[in-house]
């Protein structure tokens, strides 16, 4: 049933099975008139997994697949493998849906839905035992121009309650994400507050049609005579193709950095999931010393099938080139080749580059960190990691639909890559699937002062931005922790972000393929 996979490479003419192209080829023909609707989704599912999937060697035999089943049943029953590599949660992913497909894989990707206005993480808290005593909903951050923002709420804020409904260890997630316009909470300011039922109750509403910047904060502090820049970045989202709103203010704020002579930059990506593959190259491109724009930011490799006709490519072959090698930019631009801005060479002027990080932190946020580590150190210059292990995804993904078929609806986003960085093919070039460490003696948790309350982001006491002012002009880091062992972090409403766990390509260019 697998399809053979033929590579046809051509300077004039490529095609690519490749998400939001409205030239999709990307099935076998579908006059298969006695096939049930699951059956003939679930065949698709196959023969694109079999193409494109990164394992697509450690697919089930098909004689133990049952092609009647509900597709997404269908799809998890293949990725038995890679949940392996990850602990039982494989990144692969499917939605039931494409009508947001260019939203998400054309970089016009604002996240726009009815928003609560803040995220939040799940925590348990224990008693000396060890047993849970009670649980909480801790907010992270209140969303800028959200109705929620005008209400009073501020991060460290724990709700107890939602709806006279207590926050118990089946309810913490769901309880706040049930599709209302408002909820009534209970919320303690600070952890102590809520053991002694200190607590307020107050209604918010939800903010329909938000739209949340990614650019969180930016900021220049001085700290013992040092000028230190502050970025807090949450997605890596474009916010347009036309005109990649996000990407441009994020050049400017590099610029104006540049600008002010900073020389010391803490990028704090600790609620930063993942998202656009082209937003980190940008980014990259501001912070790497001595940009080129023939130096790489990026290498990616593919299966066995495809990287084995790669491999017999020669390097100035352009479909190898547009596969598996990406290179430093000057220029914020669409993928039309339309120039929005000019990127600023800021990492010439760096020294020191600290990241912020958390559990919470993978894909395009971990990449960012990948591509410029050796560009650091090859400089003599400084990368400096504080706070919790990241999430260790050095793989990514691109959507695979079928255009205008009323029968399929469905969008595939299955791992398709492993991404490297300039050390390739050595394998420290890619050797993170385990996350990045936070440096020795820097461990960081963000929640670190939830008994007495936290601060607002971008507070110099804040304890995950104070420690890496700290890790820049050479102090130590000190701050009041909770006591060991009494919090348990369950999961965050981070997890429902489309780009969380995501780092995926749009690039339309890549048209090497064409499947028969």
């Amino acid at each position: 049933m697998k399809a053979k996979l033929i590579f046809l490479f051509s300077i004039l003419s490529l095609f690519m099975f490749f998400s939001a192209c409205d030239d999709n080829d990307d099935s076998k023909p579908t006059d298969k008139g006695d096939e049930t609707d699951n059956e003939y989704v679930n065949n698709w599912i196959l023969d694109s997994m079999s193409y494109f999937y990164l394992w697509n060697d450690k697919l089930p035999n098909e004689s133990n697949l049952s092609f009647n089943s509900d597709p997404y049943d269908f799809f998890d029953s293949l990725l038995d493998y890679e949940a392996s590599l990850y602990d039982g949660q494989p990144f692969s992913r499917m939605e039931g849906t494409h009508i947001n497909i260019p939203k998400t894989a054309i970089a016009d990707n604002a996240t726009t839905s009815s928003d609560l206005g803040f995220e939040f993480i799940g925590v348990y808290f224990l008693n000396q035992s060890g047993a849970v005593a009670y649980v909480a909903n801790v907010i992270t951050y209140v969303k800028k121009g959200s109705l929620t923002e005008t209400q009073g709420l501020k991060r460290g804020y724990l709700i107890g309650k939602v709806d006279d409904v207590k926050i118990n260890k089946n309810n913490w997630y769901s309880v706040l994400l049930q599709g209302k316009s408002s909820y009534k909470i209970e919320y303690a300011t600070n952890q102590t507050d809520l053991e002694k039922g200190i607590t307020e109750t107050k209604t918010i509403n939800v903010t329909p049609g938000y739209v949340e910047n990614p650019i969180f904060l930016d900021s220049i502090y001085t700290v013992n005579n040092r000028s230190i820049g502050y970025v807090m970045y949450n997605s890596y989202e474009a916010g347009g193709e036309s005109t990649l709103p996000y990407d441009v203010e994020l050049s400017k704020i590099f610029s104006r950095f540049k600008e002010k002579g900073v020389k010391d930059l803490i990028f704090d990506l600790r609620y930063n999931g993942g998202g656009l593959v082209r937003s980190a190259k940008f980014i990259t491109s501001a912070l790497v010393p001595n940009r080129n724009t023939e130096n790489l930011f990026e290498v990616k490799t593919y299966n066995s099938e495809i990287q084995g006709q790669l491999n017999r490519l020669p390097d100035t072959n352009e479909a190898k080139i547009s596969w598996m090698y990406e290179y430093f930019t000057d220029n914020v631009q669409t993928n039309k080749g339309q120039v929005l801005a000019s990127i600023p060479k800021l990492g010439d002027q760096l020294d020191n580059l600290c990241f912020i990080v958390t559990g919470n932190t993978a894909s395009a946020s971990e990449l960012t960190i990948n591509a410029l580590k050796p560009y650091y150190s090859n400089t003599g210059k400084n990368i400096y990691i504080i706070g919790e292990t990241t999430v260790g995804k050095n793989v990514g993904s691109w959507a695979i639909y079928e255009e205008n078929n009323t029968r399929n609806t469905y969008v595939l986003w299955p791992i398709t890559f492993k991404s490297h960085n300039k050390l390739y093919p050595a394998a420290e070039s890619s050797n993170y699937a385990n996350g990045f460490s936070p440096d020795n003696g820097w461990e960081t948790e963000d929640l670190d002062m939830l008994p007495y309350g936290l601060q607002e982001l971008g507070n110099k006491d804040e304890t995950m931005l104070k420690a890496a002012m700290a890790r820049l002009t050479g102090g130590t880091k000190s701050y009041t922790k909770y006591e060991s062992g009494r919090i348990l972090k369950r999961g965050s409403s981070l997890d429902r972000k489309k780009e969380n766990n995501l780092m995926y390509t749009d690039r339309k260019d890549i048209k090497s393929l064409n499947i028969k």
